[in-house]
């Protein structure tokens, strides 16, 4: 898989730069910010009826863009500070909502990836884009707060409930819990990669500015949490944790301006120009 996407890669821009020739080249820098929308797939929270999924919006607080552009194609590299991690309601045996379960990651992605006009006019060009990114974890929490509840808590866990948790018929009589620490950074793994899809649409203002609306999909592809924490999970010491295999996924929503600079096209025939202006000498 990895020989096949480094050959695709590979393709790509060996396309682009035969282009270079006949085409128009263009270079872009700029800023943007947006939002994600995060999806936290852990089968552990999928399976656990003490949790509900919530849609959340996170914030995207600054990226810059660098672009090469040949005609319809470019390379681009955009570097951001994402905050992702999906939130969860807590909900008790009767099915109410009485809690929140934070999951907060910020990364550093540094993605890199190619783009491909579908419709272009003077003004307005719509891209598919295609990328995939590195990321550098930054920041990471994970909280549990809940109002005195009854909640189902596993079997496996009774062993290590605290005294003020009671076993009831129903459930488990848990006392209130304001922001308990379930996971930091150092239960996380450093690094992830993302690969992503999506659209981007531009605006140009005038023949320097141009203004970019992206939306794109990202999946990552490593498990999030480390092994010490996993384990801790499997051996259900975790009074709040079920293990299951966990992917972070977002949808991305940015809004950017980019100043714009065109490239002299290369002469393709020097000698030409060349014996040209010495016929016109004599």
């Amino acid at each position: 898989m990895k020989n096949k996407t480094l050959l695709l890669f590979f393709v790509i821009s060996l396309c682009c730069l035969s282009l270079e020739t006949f085409c128009q080249r263009q270079i872009s820098m700029g800023i943007f910010t947006g939002f994600s929308i995060p999806f936290t797939l852990d089968k552990g929270i999928s399976f656990d009826p003490r949790y509900q999924s919530r849609k959340d919006l996170k914030f995207i607080p600054l990226g810059l863009s660098f672009e090469y552009n040949v005609a319809d194609a470019g390379l681009f590299f955009s570097p951001s500070y994402t905050k992702m991690g999906q939130n969860f309601s807590v909900i008790n045996t009767l099915g109410g909502k009485v809690g929140k379960r934070n999951i907060d990651v910020d990364y550093l992605l540094l993605p890199i990836g190619f783009k491909f006009g579908m419709m272009h006019n003077p003004y307005f060009r719509l891209s598919f884009v295609w990328s995939s990114s590195f990321g550098y974890l930054l920041k990471a929490t994970e909280t549990l707060s809940h109002q005195a509840s009854t909640l189902n808590f596993p079997l496996e866990v009774i062993p290590i409930l605290p005294p003020d948790y009671t076993i009831q018929a129903d459930g488990i009589a848990s006392p209130s819990i304001s922001q308990l620490p379930l996971a930091s950074k150092n239960d996380f793994n450093n690094f992830q990669v993302f690969g992503g899809l999506g659209l981007k649409a531009e605006w140009f203002q005038s023949s320097n500015w141009k203004i970019t609306l992206d939306l794109t999909g990202n999946y990552g592809f490593m498990e999030t949490r480390n092994e010490a924490k996993i384990q801790s999970m499997k051996n259900y010491q975790e009074l709040y944790m079920t293990y299951g295999n966990r992917r972070e996924v977002f949808f991305s929503l940015t809004l950017g301006l980019s100043r714009l600079k065109t490239l002299k096209k290369k002469n393709s025939n020097p000698n030409k120009t060349q014996s040209f202006k010495s016929k016109k000498r004599k």
